[in-house]
């Protein structure tokens, strides 16, 4: 059912391209002139290359690991948790009614390449261009609880709101909609402003060779002091193993893991150290219920009673996962989290054959083929959902895509099947997907008042429960199919410090905490 390759012949597969590549992609560091130390620069690797890094549009990685370091928010997630802590606002206060947000900006911070300082005028520019219907930023509905605001004075700024939204500081503001951009430098640069972005982070962009590597060098005006570590280089090596060689080899600092061979590796190479945390994402398939047979119910549990979840943890992925904690849209350690009453489909082969019958579809005869989205990264996943279909009749073909081709593609529900892992630290970033108002084709009415009486509900009692409601009737209608709950891991060479465990997301990583010793 599942097959996994003999290790010791990828490793000599690979030992000869990973030299090559390394060669090719030319990781080396940069060195200062003769009379200062050399210069510090973390060289590290992801599978495919950037799409584009405007904060209000990211969706994916490696365009996020980039933005979040060369932007700022009001407040900011701390480093290894998902407390909400102060970052270009020194303090804030929030009204007894939760009806006004109070910020006080830090002074004297400064954009990029001289665009100048950082006012309450571009928190309200900011804040706007992501609600603006015209942006269209797919995080507009996040904001959408937001009345207006109000400019106090240059370091002084107010959010005044239609109603309490407990997820306000955590889902919203430390989050890619409450990134800080800068007026003057989208005006001047237009479109190419994504390509090249202008912030207030520790790091600034500077060059992008497309499909090859991605530069960010130091920002020497950053309002906390310049980080220790002088430049970034992220290259793009679509075969982790070759990575984890490269690594190993002392040509890499950092890898992002996400394949189950890279994880073996990471434990058996000599110079290799990992960070490893049970997340809140979830490994689901997203079912596009618009489309027949798929609005069949008895289909999509035909498909997730298919699925042998404890035999792909436990064999597939070598025990880099957990099927624990999945049948809720809300996973474990996210607030409202509940497993009572919420249904569940385990494995149970003969189930789901027996579905099938029921749906006028017996042994799978009759039935079209699903097309199954995914990107590269998780292809494999694909294949062994693939192979445990098979075995009840039901057949799919899988479409790798990556970059704005996926995107598009999921954004306007043009699969049967998408495969996808989703990690937040709230409810509502969770759930704001399934609003009637963004997404009308994959609108579901009952969930959709669920989700709004939520939103707004400032008594957490009430809250919770209806949550725990939502919950269940997401469970019970099916449109996302849990496989199973990953441990985000990174890998790093030994001399690399400050990396922290990553709860709600594939390498949230600050480097300006991170420190490293030249090779």
């Amino acid at each position: 059912m599942i097959r996994l390759e003999k290790r010791a012949r990828q490793l000599l597969a690979v030992t000869i391209v990973a030299t090559m590549a390394v060669l090719a992609f030319g990781v080396g560091g940069c060195s200062k002139t003769a009379t200062e130390e050399p210069e510090k620069v973390l060289r590290w690797s992801y599978t495919s290359d950037i799409e584009q890094l405007d904060p209000h549009f990211v969706n994916r990685l490696p365009d996020f690991n980039i933005i979040m370091n060369m932007f700022n928010g009001l407040v900011r997630y701390s480093p290894g948790t998902i407390e909400v802590v102060p970052d270009l606002a020194e303090r804030y206060e929030v009204s007894p009614d939760g009806l006004t947000y109070t910020f006080y900006l830090h002074k004297g911070v400064q954009f990029h390449k001289g665009y100048g300082e950082l006012t309450a005028k571009d928190v309200k520019y900011s804040l706007e261009r992501v609600k603006d219907p015209a942006t269209g930023s797919p995080y507009a509905q996040l904001l959408s609880v937001v009345d207006n605001v109000e400019v106090v004075n240059d370091y002084t700024v107010k959010i005044h709101m239609t109603g309490p939204d407990p997820d306000f500081l955590q889902g919203v503001l430390a989050w890619r909609p409450g990134y800080i951009v800068c007026e003057k430098a989208i005006n001047e640069l237009g479109a190419a402003w994504a390509q090249s972005p202008i912030g207030t982070g520790p790091y600034m962009f500077e060059s992008h060779t497309p499909g090859e590597k991605v530069e960010l060098v130091v920002n020497p005006d950053y309002f906390r002091g310049e980080p220790l570590i002088d430049r970034t280089v992220m290259q793009v090596i679509p075969d982790e193993t070759v990575a984890m060689l490269a690594l190993s080899a002392g040509d890499l600092d950092y890898v992002i893991i996400r394949t189950t061979e890279a994880f073996v590796m990471a434990h058996d190479l000599a110079n290799v150290e990992t960070t490893e945390t049970s997340s809140f994402g979830i490994m689901k398939v997203q079912v596009n219920a618009n489309k027949k047979p798929l609005d069949d119910i008895r289909i999509r549990q035909a498909l997730s009673h298919a699925l042998n979840r404890d035999e792909i943890v436990t064999v597939a992925l070598q025990g880099r996962a957990t099927a624990e904690g999945v049948w809720s849209i809300l996973p474990p350690g996210v607030w409202g989290h509940t497993e009572e009453g919420v249904p569940r489909y385990p494995y149970d082969e003969e189930r789901a054959k027996a579905l099938l019958a029921e749906a006028g579809y017996p042994g799978g005869q009759g039935l079209r083929s699903f097309e199954n989205i995914i990107r590269a990264a998780w292809a494999t996943d694909a294949e062994i959902c693939q192979g445990y279909w098979e075995k009840i009749g039901v057949k799919t073909n899988i479409t790798v895509l990556d970059g704005a081709a996926l995107t598009s593609r999921a954004n306007n529900h043009e699969y049967d099947l998408y495969h996808l892992s989703m990690g937040r630290t709230t409810p509502n970033q969770y759930m704001f997907d399934f609003a009637c108002a963004d997404n009308p084709q994959v609108c579901n009415t009952n969930v959709n008042d669920l989700y709004l009486a939520q939103r707004n509900e400032p008594d957490p009692a009430k809250r919770r429960a209806i949550l725990e409601q939502m919950q269940r009737q997401m469970a019970t209608d099916l449109f996302q199919i849990p496989i199973y709950r990953l441990f985000n891991t990174t890998a790093y060479r030994t001399g690399v410090t400050g990396d922290a465990e990553n709860l709600w997301f594939i390498a949230v990583f600050y480097w300006e905490f991170m420190d490293i010793e030249t090779p």
